[in-house]
């Protein structure tokens, strides 16, 4: 649904339908983990339920907004405040009905030797997406996709976040959507700043409200 994701739960001897403003599965196993916690003390829980269309994905945690970059309207996920391999795999996951025709991915950082094979599991749900451009930020990220011969053609490597945004300028078409996730050491978070500044600048008859899709 637009607003996010529906969900029929069983909560004790009854099924509950309701709305969860934020897109991702883990997000719907958080809010059945607190309505069984409400049910078990006996309170509301089909009430309680009716309160998280509400709850709306975070600035910097998945929040979904449109607006103007480089003069053309584009949405962005902002997903870039951090990133470890679990949290990178459930928001790849997450992205299959928005579609993103833009990934820009900067390395996760502090993973030591598990590092190389964190980086390099995300091929899989990466190539799922079938991503028009791939910009990558950082290292590990560049030799997981320099080692995708079928992302070849869609790879661009950014030295520095400025570099990406230049990238970006240049690669971005109207209508596009922008996925940006990575450690916050590794940069990705200025990427998305640059895009948010610009639909600042754009002014609020462009730039849009923050929304939730599926």
């Amino acid at each position: 649904v637009a607003a996010g994701q529906q969900i029929t739960a069983r909560l004790g001897d009854r099924d509950v339908e309701f709305i969860l403003g934020m897109r991702s599965a883990h997000w719907a196993q958080n809010a059945m983990a607190v309505l069984a916690t409400i049910d078990a003390l006996g309170l509301d829980a089909a009430e309680s339920a009716q309160n998280l269309h509400d709850f709306n994905d975070l600035p910097g945690r998945g929040a979904m907004s449109t607006g103007r970059f480089a003069k053309l309207g584009i949405t962005l996920i902002d997903d870039s405040y951090n990133a470890g391999p679990r949290s990178m795999q459930a928001a790849l996951a997450s992205l299959h009905s928005a579609a993103p025709q833009i990934l820009v991915l900067s390395d996760m950082l502090e993973l030591g030797d598990a590092s190389a094979a964190a980086h390099t599991a995300l091929a899989p749900p990466i190539l799922a997406l079938r991503p028009r451009v791939v910009i990558t930020i950082g290292d590990e990220m560049a030799r997981m996709a320099s080692n995708l011969p079928c992302l070849a053609a869609s790879h661009h490597h950014a030295d520095t976040p400025a570099a990406a945004i230049s990238i970006l300028h240049k690669l971005v078409c109207d209508g596009d959507t922008i996925f940006i996730k990575g450690s916050l050491g590794s940069g990705a978070w200025r990427v998305a700043r640059a895009v948010l500044d610009a639909f600042s600048e754009a002014g609020p008859e462009t730039a849009g409200d923050t929304i939730s899709a599926t």
